[in-house]
C-alpha cells in the first residue's frame, strides 16, 4: 500500500485592522483581517475552507455590517494565486 503525506501547511489568523477601534460599542463598527497562508512552499493549497463565527449571539452580538472583500497574492513570487470565494452575508455572524 502506497502512503502519501500532506505537504500543504495552512496557516490562519484573524486580527483587527490596524488603526480600527479595539473596543466596540453598540452601533460602532470595526474591521477584521483574515489571513490564510501556505507555510510549506513544496505544495499548493487547494479546495480549502475556513470558517470563524463572530462572538455573541444575534440580535445583540457582533455581525457583519458591510460587503466582504478579499485580495490574493503570491508572497514568494512563485505561482500566482488563481481564484477564491469569500462568503460573509451582511447581518450574519459567519
Amino acid at each position: 500500500m502506497a502512503s502519501s503525506s500532506a505537504l500543504a501547511a495552512l496557516g490562519a489568523s484573524v486580527t483587527l485592522v490596524a488603526g480600527d477601534p479595539t473596543d466596540i460599542y453598540p452601533g460602532q463598527t470595526t474591521r477584521l483581517q483574515i489571513t490564510l497562508s501556505n507555510n510549506n512552499t513544496a505544495g499548493p493549497v487547494s479546495a480549502t475552507a475556513f470558517s470563524s463565527s463572530l462572538p455573541g449571539s444575534l440580535p445583540n452580538g457582533l455581525r457583519i455590517s458591510g460587503p466582504a472583500t478579499y485580495t490574493c497574492a503570491a508572497a514568494g513570487g512563485g505561482a500566482a494565486p488563481t481564484s477564491g470565494t469569500l462568503t460573509a452575508p451582511v447581518g450574519s455572524q459567519t
